[in-house]
Formats: C-alpha cells, sequence, structure tokens
C-alpha cells in the first residue's frame, strides 16, 4: 500500500466516530493522526478493557495492525467490531481493503454491492477509492474519495 492510502486509513479508519466523550479515545486518535502508533495502540487497548465492543477503538487497532503490514489481524478486528455492529461501514470497507489485494476484482464487486446497499456511506467510497488508487485507477479513485 503506498505512503498515501496509509495516511488517509489512518485519518478515515481510525477516527472516533462518536461525539468527544472519552478522553483516552480522544487522546488514542491524536496520537494515531500523528503517527505515534505506540501510544495509539496503548490508549486503544486501555478503552478495549473496559468497554471490549467498543467500535472505535477496535476500528483504531485495525488500522494500526493495517498501517504495520499486519493484514491479518487488521482483518479479525474488523470482524470482531462488525459482530458488535453488523451494518458498520468503515469495518467493511477494512474487510474488504485487507482483502483487497489479493483479488482486486471481487473486492470491487463487494464494495459496489455494500455502496447499493448503504450508498451514502463514505467508509465504503473511501475503501473504493483505495482500490483503486492501489490499481493506479487514479481518476476512479479520485471520484471514489471526493464521494467520500
Amino acid at each position: 500500500m503506498c505512503g498515501l492510502t496509509h495516511v488517509l486509513n489512518s485519518w478515515f479508519y481510525g477516527r472516533p466516530s462518536q461525539p468527544k466523550t472519552n478522553n483516552t479515545l480522544e487522546r488514542a486518535y491524536d496520537a494515531l493522526q500523528q503517527g505515534r502508533l505506540e501510544e495509539a495502540q496503548r490508549g486503544y487497548e486501555q478503552v478495549l478493557r473496559s468497554d471490549p465492543k467498543n467500535i472505535d477503538a477496535l476500528l483504531g487497532i485495525a488500522t494500526i495492525a493495517a498501517t504495520r503490514g499486519q493484514t491479518e489481524q487488521a482483518y479479525n478486528l474488523y470482524q470482531r467490531a462488525l459482530e458488535s455492529d453488523p451494518n458498520n461501514a468503515t469495518a467493511q470497507a477494512g474487510i474488504i481493503n485487507t482483502r483487497g489485494q489479493s483479488d482486486p476484482g471481487q473486492s470491487e464487486s463487494r464494495l459496489k454491492t455494500a455502496l447499493s446497499n448503504q450508498p451514502d456511506s463514505p467508509a465504503l467510497y473511501f475503501a473504493l477509492g483505495n482500490l483503486y488508487a492501489q490499481q493506479a485507477r487514479w481518476s476512479e479513485a479520485q471520484q471514489s474519495y471526493f464521494r467520500a
């Protein structure tokens, strides 16, 4: 995955979806944004100790794993997030992104199917943009990123 995709992934997938109610979660997200992955992971893990199904913490740690190239761990964390919230578009997009490198055609099809069910999902458009960028389909990637 290219450097730009890593930066965009950490911005998009790791951001908290809830209002600023959990200071530990916010600090972890800020650390992730600044590239302090160890600090971010410690914060997300702290949140998960008190709330094992916290979607934002699961997505944050999954983002860290993906950034480190630990795609299997990222996939498992996205799966855990989906167990807590089966309709979470960010987790769906993360799963497709972690599997997209092995079969881009199937991933594109799955993303488009998911988008037909959730046409206003920024996470799914973002994942589609990442998929297109990995294939150097720049104009399609740009359009997907704009829709995200």
